[in-house]
């Protein structure tokens, strides 16, 4: 019996399982023996509960007279007791089996019995402390407490201890990954030091008060552990500490670990007693530590000189080491930097640790320094340059710079010397990788939202400033110590400082921003305290200031992503820097006005930095998240006299830097005076593409031909602007022409690609020519272009969808079409034709089903089946709305007939081969290798629909701004999650639509007598307290947020349930864009001019008081500021469309009502409330819920 109870599984009946039995009173009445604290609950059970509690208790039991009591956990996992009165009655039966198995454990240790492997028991009821379920949680505390409150010396078992510092770690580092990811979370953590698993809960608060509880249930432990056990205890500790040495330096596990080390206990009557002098054990203990650390290096100095003969020991001098030990420790270094240029080493991070301690313990025992030996020191962690090798190095340099006093000029030359190489190597801060962001840099892809990648490129860009960073909090510290005495060190730093923001070349990356502005602190610490001669002074004072002002010569951006505690230190070190500056231009009277000036200018630059951070931090203006960060300037409204006065200083200064001013404040007066700049001092804005924007504001009646030859040397602008260059307010100007056609030709046809059919659309007034032979000419370039802008001009050929109202464009598009059809040859002519037979041999079917459009849905599959098996797929096709892939396969029978009244819509399912290029590193030693490019191929079935009569041409439009909007998301680091979906317009009223994967409709899951969206996500995903809810829950706030942005700026209508899907990751994904903008269903906009937002959506959220809503409204707010930068760019391409006259264009307003709720008179902070007005509007709205209501009862969508 003993043996079948200790090696089954844990029960897991279903009710049904369990029959009545005559005797059932009987059991009954034992349980209540049992429990008798449960006698009302245990009454009214059903027999089977009474049955299936007694089995559990005997089961379990047995289980925990053995020492095996973590099975009981398993009870409370599933829904086998969630009814209130068998769920108190299992707690109870836990209460009980917890006195069982203390009696056990004290009788088996009485006659040292007890098997090591149990501990491992009670490790799997500690991790059960943390376990996300509640439940599961409080069973597993009451438990472990308990039985360490019985057993105090348990805790001094390695086992134990380990497992309880690793627990409380995993706990802080998940709080601190939700600080630095706040809308990405991670749930499964893992220790190797420990040896185990646990998924947390998703919940802050929750995770900092089991920190809490756990850790002052610890303090309790060890205390009552220490007079029994506290030599045991202390070696766990020392050996925890060694094994985290490696670990960061904040490891929480660590800390508490060197707490618990320097306790006294209270079994010691001679310490304890001088306990009340506030004494401990801290000078004991880090002697010990300090002596374990020792020994061992010694042990290893014994072992090489056994190697040489214990005889020739006495030889070797206590405090030298032998010329020939030195020149192989260089030859050694001196190939590991050749190995690091080349990109050959494989060294790991803790044999360079161990080389650079050699190298440094060599120094501080030599008698006179050797400057090889330093150089290679200092230079080894910055060819290697990462986070890992600096923060290693740092605490080698520490040593020798305190150590030997009488290196420390030279070390820090060698430092200073390193970071001037990363400069003209362009490494870290220096870097082009991470200079700037620009969504559309490297095209706008049809995909959806790749969290993983973002993320990593956080991560990336992150590593690529952390090792600047550390060096130059290193050098401030070193400049405490130098102040007062070290003349040569101070000029040494204060050269580098100047080097460095004199070069120009710093990044301006959104994570960038901290390290910038700590060089900056640091270089006025300099001029503050040090004795510079005024010359040196002034250089440095005038290079800090222009790289101050540098940093506004961009577009504004915030912190990537939702890193909280970087956001903090942003906001912190440009306070740090307004307060330098402003007590240097109040110290200082020898400074010119000019410099007095700039200073003015750049105050309020940075206070208009700061509110921007802190809109950033605190969308919702909640006090309690960013409200208690201080503000250093009033925000004063700035009269015209002063825009006046800060545009002449930002002129003055530079270009750049008055058009980064212009881009942060949206102020008349700027615009009107860039305008005036812009076209009298031509030649100085050429070189900024943005500035075209003001040098033709107003139209070209003032401009003559003198000043448009300017564009000749114009920096091109995107190709949406250029392609607006074309539009009839530009008259067809000859320069202007010839500027677009520059800048199209300028950018990559992978970038161009996905402005097909604004490219299409500037063949209307394209008078000259110039388009047309764009078009002519990358067609020769790309076969995926020809063929998609192919398709894209038969479909605008005709404004209707039967293709009998003619456009009239539809010369000149099949005039096109022909020459560029006539022009293919060879392998381009083969490929033209095997794609287009093919694609015409699909949609044809919907011809061949017109006759069956009356007829039952499986006559017509019957129709559609007999037409696909006559396909042949030919090598190297592919669908149109996937270029990107190859179809190498059909399922010939997944054709589906698709409801419609007079047309013939039909899906069908593809096998399509994609080739995707992942990143991937080469290998885990000290190299921070660039990432290798490494090609997969996959393949997957993808389901199409086919259209005919039905003009898709609003839904490539609508799709396109979302592609731009997901873009533009994913350079913020922002966590909303969108999926652009392809459509292909092939045709008139033909069209080709990708089917999302695995998703279902609203309305689909109504037929399916699922009623509620929040019950469906229960019964798709499981409790709401299980790691899947919750993913899934996360998923749907961050692309229902995305969404109803979007909804909101593109005025989509129509939202019914059949038009909203759920993934099978719990994204809402919206689909059927056929009225957005100006009209809605039935020629009105009835539905609200806010967004859909159902109750049973916010319930989903978690409600309207939950953090899930809260989080839905911060991203919403976030996605709007972030996307009114771009607002040009969304603008543009919506307005190069008005010549197609879809029904959702009402000409001119269309586009100036879209401009408008970008909402760009605002400041952040105003746009912020502005946005949060929507959403309030948005909240079951009237007209949501009336609407669904008249599309359930009218055309019974559910």
């Amino acid at each position: 019996m003993q043996t079948i109870a200790l090696k089954s599984p844990s029960l897991n009946f279903s009710q049904t399982d369990i029959t009545s039995h005559a005797s059932i009173q009987e059991k009954r009445a034992s349980l209540v023996k049992l429990l008798p604290k449960q006698a009302n609950d245990i009454r009214y059970l059903s027999s089977d509960d009474v049955v299936l509690l007694l089995t559990v208790y005997k089961l379990e039991n047995i289980r925990c007279q053995h020492c095996h009591p973590s099975g009981i956990l398993n009870y409370f996992q599933d829904d086998c007791f969630s009814e209130s009165s068998s769920s108190e009655c299992i707690k109870s039966i836990a209460d009980s089996l917890t006195n069982t198995f203390i009696q056990s454990w004290a009788i088996r240790s009485r006659s040292q019995s007890i098997d090591v492997k149990l501990l491992d028991e009670i490790k799997a009821l500690l991790v059960g402390t943390c376990h996300r379920l509640e439940i599961v949680r409080s069973i597993a505390f009451s438990f472990s407490n308990r039985l360490l409150t019985a057993i105090p010396n348990l805790v001094s078992k390695q086992v134990i201890i380990f497992t309880i510092l690793e627990l409380l770690s995993l706990l802080h580092e998940s709080c601190t990954n939700q600080l630095e990811f706040e809308y990405s979370f991670k749930f499964n953590y893992s220790s190797t030091l420990a040896a185990f698993e646990v998924d947390l809960p998703d919940n802050y608060s929750l995770k900092d008060s089991l920190i809490k509880k756990l850790t002052h249930s610890l303090d309790v432990w060890v205390i009552s552990a220490l007079p029994g056990a506290n030599l045991e205890l202390s070696s766990a500790l020392s050996v925890y500490l060694s094994e985290t040495s490696e670990a960061s330096p904040t490891h929480y596990g660590a800390s508490l670990a060197l707490k618990y080390s320097l306790k006294i206990p209270s079994s010691d009557s001679h310490l304890a007693s001088k306990s009340q002098l506030d004494e401990d054990l801290a000078g004991a203990f880090s002697n010990r530590f300090g002596l374990r650390c020792k020994t061992n290096g010694e042990i290893t100095g014994v072992r090489l000189a056994l190697k040489k003969g214990v005889n020739e020991m006495h030889k070797i001098p206590d405090n030298e080491i032998s010329k020939e030990d030195v020149r192989r420790l260089k030859k050694q270094t001196q190939d590991l930097l050749y190995g690091i240029h080349n990109k050959e080493c494989d060294l790991t991070l803790p044999d360079l640790k161990r080389l650079l301690w050699r190298c440094a313990g060599i120094l501080v025992a030599s008698n006179k320094l050797d400057f090889e030996l330093l150089h290679y020191l200092v230079s080894v962690p910055f060819q290697v340059f990462t986070g890992d090798s600096i923060s290693t190095a740092l605490e080698v340099w520490i040593w020798l710079f305190h150590e030997r006093k009488d290196f420390q000029t030279k070390t820090i030359m060698e430092i200073c010397n390193e970071w001037l190489s990363t400069i003209k190597a362009r490494k870290g801060l220096f870097s082009t990788v991470n200079s700037e962001i620009d969504p559309f840099h490297d095209g706008i892809e049809y995909s959806p939202s790749n969290e993983e990648e973002m993320n990593n490129n956080a991560t990336v860009a992150k590593k690529t400033f952390l090792p600047h960073l550390y060096v130059i909090q290193l050098l401030n510290g070193f400049l405490t110590s130098l102040e007062s005495h070290d003349p040569v060190a101070i000029f040494t730093i204060s050269k580098c400082l100047y080097k460095s923001t004199k070069s120009g070349l710093m990044s301006r990356h959104p994570l960038s921003r901290e390290l910038r502005f700590t060089i900056l602190n640091t270089a006025f610490r300099v001029i503050r305290t040090a004795s510079l001669d005024s010359n040196s002074e002034s250089l440095l004072r005038e290079s800090t200031l222009n790289c101050a002002l540098s940093w506004f010569t961009v577009k504004p951006h915030w912190c990537f992503g939702g890193n909280r505690l970087q956001i903090k230190s942003d906001i912190q070190c440009l306070n740090v820097f307004l307060l330098n500056i402003k007590s240097s231009g109040s110290l200082s009277t020898s400074m010119d006005n000019t410099y007095k000036e700039r200073i003015k200018l750049l105050e309020v630059l940075l206070d208009n930095e700061v509110n921007k951070l802190k809109v950033w931090l605190d969308p919702l203006n909640d006090a309690e998240r960013g409200g208690y960060l201080p503000s250093l300037m009033h925000n004063a409204t700035i009269s015209e006299h002063e825009w006046h006065k800060y545009i002449n200083i930002a002129w003055a200064h530079s270009t750049e830097l008055l058009m980064g001013l212009a881009s942060r404040f949206k102020s008349p007066t700027i615009t009107r005076e860039l305008k005036k700049l812009a076209r009298h001092f031509t030649n100085s804005f050429i070189d900024i593409p943005e500035a075209l924007e003001h040098f033709l504001n107003g139209g070209l009646q003032e401009l003559s031909s003198t000043s448009l030859r300017f564009l000749n040397f114009w920096a091109p602008v995107s190709p949406s602007s250029a392609l607006a260059y074309f539009q009839p307010e530009y008259k067809n100007d000859s320069m202007i022409l010839q500027y677009a056609m520059k800048c199209l030709e300028h950018h990559t046809v992978q970038l161009t690609f996905f402005y097909v059919p604004q490219i299409v659309q500037a063949l209307r007034d394209d008078k000259l020519g110039y388009v047309e032979r764009f078009i002519f000419e990358t067609a020769k370039i790309s076969q995926l272009f020809c063929h998609q802008i192919i398709w894209n001009m038969k479909a605008n050929t005709h404004r209707d969808d039967n293709g009998e109202l003619a456009d009239p464009m539809k010369p000149l598009l099949e005039n096109m079409i022909n020459m560029i059809v006539s022009s293919l040859s060879g392998d381009a002519k083969d490929f033209y034709e095997r794609e287009f037979t093919f694609f015409d041999s699909v949609t044809s079917i919907s011809g061949k089903l017109k006759p069956f459009v009356k007829k039952s849905k499986p006559e017509k599959k019957e129709k559609i089946d007999e037409e696909m098996k006559q396909i042949e797929v030919d090598p190297g096709v592919y669908l149109p709305s996937n270029p990107d892939g190859v179809v190498v396969d059909i399922d010939k029978v997944s054709g589906r007939p698709l409801q419609s009244h007079a047309k013939a819509p039909f899906m069908a399912t593809f096998k399509v081969r994609k080739e995707v290029v992942n990143l991937e590193s080469a290998d885990d030693g000290i190299l921070d290798n660039d990432q290798e490019e490494k090609k997969h191929v996959f393949e997957k079935w993808q389901a199409a629909i086919f259209k005919v009569g039905d003009d898709c041409r609003q839904d490539v439009l609508a799709l396109q701004a979302i592609a731009i909007f997901k873009t533009i998301f994913f350079t913020s680091g922002l966590a909303l999650y969108l999926n652009p979906y392809r459509v292909t317009a092939t045709g008139p009223g033909c069209g080709v639509i990708d089917v999302v994967p695995n998703a279902t409709s609203r309305d689909e899951m109504g037929r399916a007598k699922v009623n509620d969206l929040a019950e469906y996500f229960l019964q798709t995903f499981g409790s709401k307290e299980s790691m899947a809810y919750q993913k899934s829950r996360l998923n749907f706030i961050r692309s229902m947020a995305a969404y109803s942005l979007i909804c909101y700026i593109l005025q989509i209508k129509d939202r019914h349930n059949g038009n909203i899907m759920i993934d099978g990751e719990g994204h809402i994904v919206h689909i059927d864009f056929g009225f957005l903008f100006d009209i809605g269903p039935g020629g009105i906009k009835f539905e609200p001019n806010s967004f859909k937002l159902s109750h049973e959506m916010v319930t989903v959220m978690g409600g309207k008081d939950s953090d899930g809503y809260k989080m839905f409204q911060e991203l919403i707010v976030k996605g709007f500021i972030a996307s009114r930068i771009y607002a040009n760019e969304i603008v543009n391409v919506v307005k190069l469309m008005l010549g197609t006259e879809l029904p959702s264009f009402k000409g001119e307003g269309t586009i100036s009502r879209l401009r408008d709720r970008f909402m760009l008179h605002l400041d952040d902070r105003a746009a912020s409330q502005y946005m949060i007005g929507v959403i309030r509007n948005a909240h079951e709205n009237s007209r949501s819920i009336a609407y669904d209501e008249f599309q359930s009862r009218c055309l019974h969508y559910l």
